[in-house]
């Protein structure tokens, strides 16, 4: 019930989102190697969270580059062509998040301006593979009412190169415990 700070730096996971595979709200890389079994990868950078009451707290996140997500590879039956070519971004990104419980839900609000690690498809001669800078603002929660566990999560994401589109993006998901 007191205060703590955390201090993270080096390649890590960042844990935020609370669905069990699809995470709007999350920025990290996956590894897309199998599709059906992709995982999240960590990125070098550093996160500082400062804790406070019973569960509240704030987080600051920077990353000085991207990691990009994992492409399937030759062997995979999610093979990207070798013809298209890739254009990396470069930039620095970062973010923040605070996050609490009232009563018996969990929610987080987060704000995140940074590079997509997962490319998109940009016609022309040749068609390439970009990884376009995006802002997005997020929401989740999880709370659990009679043996039900309930989570969910939505970011809107805007871009600011012209390619991609604005996007809200969310999940909603429900167990019996």
């Amino acid at each position: 019930r007191g205060e703590s700070t955390d201090i993270t730096l080096g390649k890590f996971i960042l844990p935020w989102g609370r669905a069990d595979k699809i995470n709007p709200t999350n920025p990290m890389p996956y590894d897309y190697t199998d599709l059906l079994d992709n995982e999240r990868i960590g990125m070098v950078g550093g996160s500082w969270k400062y804790s406070w009451g019973v569960a509240s707290s704030v987080e600051l996140v920077a990353f000085p580059w991207i990691t990009p997500s994992i492409l399937p590879n030759a062997k995979s039956a999610w093979f990207v062509p070798p013809f298209l070519g890739v254009q990396n971004e470069k930039g620095v990104a970062y973010g923040a998040r605070y996050a609490s419980t009232i009563a018996s839900v969990d929610w987080s609000a987060s704000w995140f301006d940074g590079i997509d690690t997962a490319p998109s498809l940009r016609l022309g001669l040749p068609p390439r593979l970009v990884y376009n800078p995006y802002r997005a603002i997020g929401t989740d929660f999880e709370t659990t009412f009679r043996g039900f566990g309930i989570r969910g999560e939505a970011a809107y994401r805007t871009h600011d190169s012209g390619y991609g589109d604005t996007s809200l993006r969310s999940i909603l998901g429900v167990d019996y415990r």
